[in-house]
């Protein structure tokens, strides 16, 4: 089940109105499962599972598909974010958030996991006067609402890698990521 939530009833709090105009608190969660490929299963017997074809008890359950591998992700998008306009038009704000993905691959037997943790850091500011200075002598400004912002994230990742039957995993990729988005 997906989900979002936004709660903006703080900026109707006293203490938030003498700064604020708008303050929002927002967390989200989104999933998906994936099936990679399937087969239709040559040696699966509906009546006797165990069996094979031949008529031989193998002792292994033969299942009606194959499945080559599953994947789930999910995502908290994000986990806690607040954005907060001041009256004098400039914003901030903060939000972290946290990905994983894990693959199980039958044909290998591994599980493969991929973590992601993001803090984003933003500050912005509102004006619905933009002067265009190119418009010759006279004073020309945009009637409409601009939006300046720029955001600094910082994205941590893991990879590791579980083989079935074996104890532990191995970690096999990672990096950290600093991005400025204008």
């Amino acid at each position: 089940p997906n989900w979002s939530i936004t709660y903006t009833g703080l900026s109707n709090y006293p203490f938030m109105k003498a700064f604020a105009k708008q303050v929002t608190i927002s967390s989200g969660y989104h999933s998906t499962y994936t099936v990679a490929s399937y087969t239709s299963n040559l040696y699966y017997n509906p009546q006797h599972p165990t069996f094979d074809t031949t008529g031989n008890n193998t002792a292994n359950y033969n299942s009606k598909y194959l499945i080559q591998g599953v994947t789930i992700s999910e995502r908290f998008d994000p986990l806690i974010g607040i954005d907060v306009t001041l009256k004098n038009n400039w914003s901030g704000a903060i939000s972290f958030s946290k990905d994983r993905q894990e693959t199980l691959t039958f044909v290998d037997q591994r599980i493969t996991e991929n973590k992601t943790s993001k803090i984003t850091l933003g500050v912005g500011y509102i004006t619905n006067k933009l002067y265009l200075p190119f418009t010759g002598r006279t004073k020309r400004y945009l009637k409409n609402e601009f939006k300046f912002r720029l955001d600094v994230q910082i994205n941590q990742n893991e990879q590791e890698v579980r083989i079935l039957d074996q104890p532990g995993g191995d970690a096999t990729g990672g990096q950290l990521m600093i991005a400025i988005l204008p």
